[in-house]
């Protein structure tokens, strides 16, 4: 399996096991909708007479937030713009200390995607990784189409890739 992490905080942020479509900027993943805490586990107790048994209360969340504890945050239009080009500078500096040849891709590439958010701003939700660090990758998301759950936005240069 392989895990996708920032660079930065080196959060958790996607897996494999999520199929992703790879745009120039981003790897593009549709979330869905599942259940948790309803698991039922049976281990051979049974209750007293006159008992209820109680299990864990269901409750439904989106599988990418809960998967990879995502947590959402908020910007006005002028903070995330100041965030997200402070971020372009450190993920190209990484670049160009790792890998000088995806820099002027990945200059091109979140050039467009800068405009395309900075247009559709009021389209997209963002989240944090588990640590909650806001200087490290700011992952979007927004409802694509008709979709019932939202496509999350990961810039595919603010992650490397471990294997398990």
């Amino acid at each position: 399996m392989i895990v996708y992490k920032d660079i930065f905080s080196g959060d958790e942020m996607l897996s494999d096991s999520f199929p992703a479509t790879e745009t120039d900027a981003f790897l593009e993943v549709e979330s869905a909708n599942i259940t948790v805490g309803d698991e039922q586990i049976n281990i051979g107790a049974n209750p007293a007479e006159g008992e209820v048994e109680e299990g864990p209360e269901a409750q439904r969340v989106n599988n990418i937030v809960h998967g990879f504890k995502l947590h959402e945050t908020s910007f006005a239009k002028p903070d995330y713009l100041k965030a997200l080009k402070d971020y372009m500078m450190r993920v190209k500096a990484y670049l160009q200390e790792k890998t000088p040849d995806r820099v002027a891709p990945f200059m091109a590439a979140a050039k467009v995607a800068a405009a395309n958010i900075v247009a559709n701003f009021a389209d997209y939700t963002f989240y944090t990784g588990e640590s909650y660090e806001q200087t490290a990758m700011i992952v979007l998301s927004k409802f694509v189409g008709e979709a019932t759950t939202p496509t999350f936005f990961f810039w595919k240069d603010g992650l490397r890739q471990d294997k398990y």
